[in-house]
């Protein structure tokens, strides 16, 4: 969570977690447009006549109680992250990979750590000299097909992360700047009428 925290922080003015069952994440550029208040919040639905079929007051006031928000900052200040999460450093998407993994298996995560560029650069060397070796070893008419389609499958997935990847990368400095310029809330966007 801290991880999420820092990396919105770096972006966004305000935030706002509500800690229910899931942690949720409002983000606002305006100041003084979020708050953490049940009643404040209960009194906006009403205010804008809004009848929400899943959230009702009395689950806002039990979620949002002070109690809950205080144990739920303190686990958050209390954890020891100390990056954000990026286009090029995806932490939290490994995090979430660690986690998962730990549930079908409690040593995948060990194998998921030791993921590091060298490592990986030397498992795809080992793999590519593999299949030479294998490929020089049986000289088929089938054994050159297959490599062949995992050659050139590898080779097309390579240069499709590669493209999504690049324009991620380009695209970032004009993603942040047309962040400024978005509505701070949903009832600031313009009507339809």
């Amino acid at each position: 969570m801290k991880l999420l925290h820092r990396t919105a922080a770096g972006v966004f003015r305000e935030i706002v977690v509500f800690p229910t069952h899931t942690a949720r994440f409002f983000c606002s550029n305006a100041e003084g447009v979020l708050t953490t208040d049940p009643h404040v919040l209960v009194q906006r639905l009403r205010q804008r006549n809004l009848r929400p079929l899943y959230v009702q007051d009395h689950y806002m006031v039990w979620d949002l109680s002070p109690e809950r928000q205080q144990s739920f900052t303190a686990m958050v200040e209390g954890a020891e992250e100390k990056g954000v999460n990026t286009d090029l450093n995806p932490r939290a998407y490994f995090s979430n990979l660690r986690l998962w993994a730990f549930q079908y298996s409690p040593d995948t995560p060990k194998l998921l750590g030791a993921l590091r560029p060298q490592n990986v650069w030397v498992a795809l060397v080992a793999v590519c000299l593999l299949g030479v070796a294998a490929s020089l070893r049986r000289s088929t008419l089938k054994v050159r097909v297959l490599s062949s389609v995992a050659v050139f499958g590898l080779t097309g997935i390579s240069l499709e992360i590669l493209l999504v990847f690049s324009f991620q990368v380009s695209s970032d400095t004009s993603m942040r700047s047309s962040v400024s310029s978005l509505p701070s809330t949903w009832w600031d966007l313009p009507s339809a009428a």
